[in-house]
Order: C-alpha cells, then structure tokens, then sequence
C-alpha cells in the first residue's frame, strides 16, 4: 500500500512515521523548507509510547506527484485545506482513500466540494501530544 502524508508536523509526522518505522511505503508531502529539514535532521519522535528517529524520510513537492496513493493521510492545518487540495490532485486516483486527521475542521466537506469524493469520515486521536521534531 502506498501512503502520502501530507504534512509532517506533530500529526502527520507522528502517524506517518510510525507507519514509515513499521515498514510501510510512506512519503510525506510537504513544503520545500520542511523537506531540507527533514534531509538534514530527519524525522524525531518523541512520545510516550516510545521515542524513534528516521533519517532521511521519503518527501515529495507537489510538483513530483505523478501517480495515485492507495491512501492519503491528510493532516495539514485547515487554512491550508484549499491549496493542499489542489496539490494533492495528482495522487488521487479512482480508488485512493482520503483519511482526514482531526484539526482539519470542515475537511471532508472541502475534499468532497473538490470533486475528490472517497474522502473517509475523519477519525483518529494521538493519545498523547507527541513531540515531533
């Protein structure tokens, strides 16, 4: 299964890394700033249920995504909710599902408006608030 996060801040860093230290094929979706810092620093967790480090995590710009994800892990800040849809638009193909994470008030509603209807319906709770670095 292939994962697009988008974003990689406390929430999509946090689940998308723990998908990506399970062995899942993720790559996060992020701003070209976020990118060289996870290239020089990679991505730390620190939590709770146990700390991780991934150097190097696979990231993307929106201008790279060429093919459909089997899923996406959307997990960016509500104002961002408009461009993000619009970059997002190449990974989204006939059967890609669309995970909204909580803070992304209205996502669902947005990502049905665009015309990218397999949106789910948004779920998902860190327990604790993980430090992501």
């Amino acid at each position: 299964m292939r994962i697009l996060v988008i974003g990689a801040g406390a929430t999509g860093g946090y689940f998308g890394g723990r998908l990506l230290e399970s062995g899942q094929d993720v790559s996060f979706l992020v701003r070209e700033r976020r990118a060289a810092q996870l290239a020089e620093h990679g991505l730390v967790i620190r939590s709770s249920f146990g700390d991780a480090t991934l150097p190097h995590p696979p990231t993307v710009q929106a201008g790279e995504l060429r093919e459909a994800f089997d899923l996406i892990l959307l997990s960016c800040k509500a104002y961002h909710l408009p461009q993000v849809i619009e970059d997002m638009a190449p990974a989204v193909g006939p059967h890609t599902a669309i995970l909204p994470k909580r803070g992304a008030w209205g996502t669902r509603r947005e990502v049905q408006v665009s015309h990218i209807t397999h949106a789910l319906k948004d779920c998902g709770v860190v327990p604790a608030a993980p430090s992501i670095t």
